[in-house]
């Protein structure tokens, strides 16, 4: 998992209360979070079209030793019930990962 800063082009002006324009995300990728945000914002009706397009997406830091962008990301949740849940979403994206390198062979 990895975590992004997501920058979209309105949003985040001084009449907002909450900077729905520049949400932190944590996805596989830049897609997901980009979708993830939008999934959000469409569902609740938040903002005009051209306030929802994307400015810039930044990598800020990814699980991992020896992460690519060299900020390392941990994910700790100290609900179980919470846990149980996190462990089957990883899961079942490297599953997911998993099938796809396998149609690529």
């Amino acid at each position: 998992m990895k975590l992004y800063r997501v920058k979209l082009k309105g949003l985040s002006g001084s009449g907002i209360d909450t900077a729905y324009g520049k949400p932190y995300v944590v996805a596989d990728n830049p897609t997901d979070a980009l979708n993830k945000v939008l999934d959000y914002l469409n569902k609740e009706d938040i903002g005009f079209r051209g306030d929802r397009e994307m400015d810039t997406i930044e990598l800020l830091a990814e699980e991992g030793d020896y992460p690519k962008c060299r900020v390392q990301l941990f994910i700790y949740c100290d609900k179980p019930e919470y846990e149980v849940e996190i462990s089957k979403v990883i899961h079942e994206e490297q599953q997911r990962k998993h099938r796809i390198s396998e149609r690529h062979d």
